[in-house]
C-alpha cells in the first residue's frame, strides 16, 4: 500500500514536472506476459509492477521455473519494463548455466541478448503489439491479441543443443502506469 506521504510526493512531483521540462504525465493500461498455462510450469517468485506510480493492479507471478528433462528454464518478469518483457535462462540440474537463442518468428515478439544487464546468462524476450506487421497482431483489446509462442534453443556450454523451445504465453492487463511523455 501506498502511504499517504507517497501520495502527496507524488502529486507534487506531477504539478511541478510540465512546467519545468516541458513533459506531461500520460496514463497508459500495464500488461505483462503470463505464462501460467503453461503445461509443468512453477510459479517461484510473486510481485507487483516496479513503476513509482502504478494503480490498480493485483499481485502477478514474476518468476517461473520449467523443469526439462535434462534442464531447468528460468523465466523472469521485467516488472520495470515499459512493454510486455521477460528475461529467460536455463541451467543444468548441477547449476551450470546454459544459454538460450531465440528464435525470431515475427509475430510481433523479438529476442535480445544484452549481457551488460545479465551478465551474459539470460536473454531478453520483449513483446510489442506491432500493428504494421501481416496479419496485424493488435486486434482490440489487447489482452485478446489470441495465441502467441516464445521460441528458443536451449545451448550447452559445448555448444550442443539440449533442446528446442516453444513456450505459449499470454499478454495479461494489469492496472494502470504513469509516464512522462513530451508535449
Amino acid at each position: 500500500m501506498r502511504t499517504k506521504h507517497q501520495a502527496l510526493r507524488a502529486l507534487l512531483a506531477l504539478a511541478l514536472t510540465p512546467p519545468l521540462t516541458g513533459c506531461a504525465p500520460a496514463l497508459t493500461d500495464y500488461y505483462y506476459i503470463s505464462l501460467v498455462d503453461v503445461e509443468g510450469i512453477e510459479v517461484s517468485a510473486t510481485g507487483v509492477t516496479d513503476f513509482p506510480a502504478s494503480f490498480f493492479h493485483d499481485p502477478m507471478p514474476i518468476g517461473y521455473r520449467l523443469k526439462r528433462g535434462f534442464y531447468v528454464l528460468e523465466f523472469e518478469i521485467d516488472a520495470g519494463a515499459f512493454g510486455p518483457t521477460v528475461w529467460v535462462g536455463g541451467k543444468t540440474y548441477e547449476g551450470d548455466d546454459l544459454r538460450v537463442v531465440g528464435v525470431e518468428t515475427h509475430q510481433c515478439g523479438s529476442w535480445s541478448h544484452l549481457p551488460y544487464r545479465t551478465q551474459g546468462k539470460l536473454d531478453e524476450f520483449y513483446w510489442s503489439p506491432i500493428t504494421w506487421t501481416e496479419p496485424p497482431c493488435l486486434p482490440a483489446p489487447l489482452s485478446d491479441a489470441g495465441p502467441h509462442a516464445m521460441m528458443f534453443s536451449v545451448v550447452g556450454p559445448d555448444g550442443e543443443v539440449l533442446g528446442e523451445e516453444r513456450i505459449p504465453f499470454e499478454v495479461v492487463r494489469n492496472g494502470t502506469v504513469v509516464y512522462w511523455d513530451a508535449v
